[in-house]
């Protein structure tokens, strides 16, 4: 039996990613850096370990979760923090990675929206090598159509594509692109309010392994929008996948819901666990 962690886990995502890796037969240690967000696991949950961060500033309180951990972890769940370096989510992926370095555990990281973190200028300087990308914006589809939108988002996913497709090795990141899979949600508008509804994800792939991970995607592609259950599962399918791991050379699986990438990475191919914002966090 091999242990998942899942960081975030009382987020709107985290707790179905709990629940979704449990399903499979793992065994999963629900964490938290905000004091009773985990209340928001569902009751089949409550009985698992869990371990609430409320002294992040506080390297004891870290430490105590790192040494509180089993021997047979394999993966590590990080669906969430802020883009904001000053808030917990970050803190704690620096953590992460201090601790973890040089360990092989497929991770996942959700970042949300296009952040004006990056957008400032202050993100350029990361590398990374992603494998799975989720683009959440209306001005990614048309960067990845090659169509032009008016406005600073579509010059901030532009501009993050060509980083990201820079940080993989040169070249850009188009739609066709054989290096790069794509989940791309449904940007719904809300008419209320203009704001995107990530409630619900529609999922369109592009992939390194095509007949392996299309078996997973096909019946979904075009038909409608996911639950954040169904988002979750493939979350946890991909984490699964014996097949993505070994292609994926103990490098850092990234789901980036908004192209925001994280600026502090380490240089590309190194194993690196890092954190993003996820949706209802």
């Amino acid at each position: 039996m091999s242990t998942a962690v899942v960081t975030g886990a009382g987020g709107a995502i985290g707790w179905r990613i709990v629940e979704a890796l449990f399903a499979r037969g793992l065994d999963v240690i629900a964490v938290d850096c905000i004091y009773g967000k985990l209340e928001n696991l569902p009751p089949g949950l409550a009985n698992k370990l869990r371990f609430e961060l409320t002294r992040l500033d506080d390297q004891d309180d870290v430490d105590c979760l790192f040494s509180s951990l089993p021997p047979d972890v394999t993966q590590w769940v990080l669906a969430a923090g802020s883009m904001d370096p000053r808030q917990p989510g970050q803190k704690l992926a620096k953590h992460v990675m201090n601790n973890m370095q040089g360990n092989l555990m497929p991770a996942v990281t959700m970042l949300d929206g296009i952040s004006d973190y990056y957008s400032t200028g202050k993100g350029r300087d990361h590398q990374t090598n992603p494998l799975v990308v989720v683009i959440s914006s209306v001005d990614a589809k048309y960067v990845l159509a090659g169509q032009h939108a008016p406005g600073p988002g579509y010059r901030v996913a532009k501009e993050a594509l060509n980083a990201l497709g820079e940080a993989m090795g040169g070249g850009w990141l188009g739609p066709l692109d054989p290096r790069l899979a794509i989940l791309l949600p449904g940007s719904v508008l809300d008419p209320k309010n203009k704001r995107l509804n990530n409630d619900r994800w529609l999922v369109r792939g592009i992939f390194d392994d095509p007949d392996a991970l299309r078996r997973l995607t096909d019946p979904l592609v075009g038909q409608r929008a996911l639950t954040p259950m169904e988002f979750a599962e493939i979350v946890c399918t991909y984490l699964g996948s014996l097949a993505l791991m070994e292609a994926n050379h103990g490098r850092t699986i990234v789901l980036d819901r908004g192209l925001s990438l994280y600026p502090g990475l380490p240089p590309a191919g190194q194993r690196s666990i890092f954190a993003g914002k996820a949706s209802g966090s």
